[in-house]
Parts: C-alpha cells; structure tokens; sequence
C-alpha cells in the first residue's frame, strides 16, 4: 500500500499532460500493471474530483445520445472503494 503520508499535488494541467502522454503512449496497462507490481494496488483522488468526472461523463455522453452500458459502468465504479 502506499504511503499516504507523502502524497503529492498537480494541478489540473499538468495531470492532463501526465495522463495524455500514457494514452498517447499507450501506456496506460503497462503502467497500472508496474504499479501493481511494485504493491501499489490503489490511487488517491478526492471524491469531488471523481463526481466532476463523472457528471462530465454523464453530460458528455447525454449530448451524444445517451450514456452507453461502458460509460454507465465507469459512472458508477469510479469509486466504489469510498472510504470517506
């Protein structure tokens, strides 16, 4: 488990360039596998952020039609290990 005594903070941009550089990469599986291997098996992220995202999903979705059964299964697992 990690040390959640030494979290870090990144603002919205440079996390945007983190993560788009392992899509683009496409290294995310690799990525999530190293850390798995490494025994950080969780991520932290404030539960206000994780409902942004998800009302953004939601949103982005219902203009294009309707939230898809993939989209719907992301809404509601983003964090399904809520301990706050």
């Amino acid at each position: 488990m990690a040390d959640i005594n030494k979290l870090t903070e990144a603002d919205v941009d440079r996390a945007r360039t983190f993560l788009k550089f392992l899509a683009d990469e496409k290294l995310i599986d690799k990525a999530a596998d190293h850390l798995k291997a490494k025994g950080i098996g969780s991520l932290f992220v404030s539960v206000e952020v994780i409902q942004e995202i998800q009302s953004f999903i939601q949103a982005e979705f219902s203009a294009r039609g309707g939230v898809t059964a993939s989209a719907q299964a992301v809404i509601l697992s983003a964090h399904q290990n809520n301990r706050c």
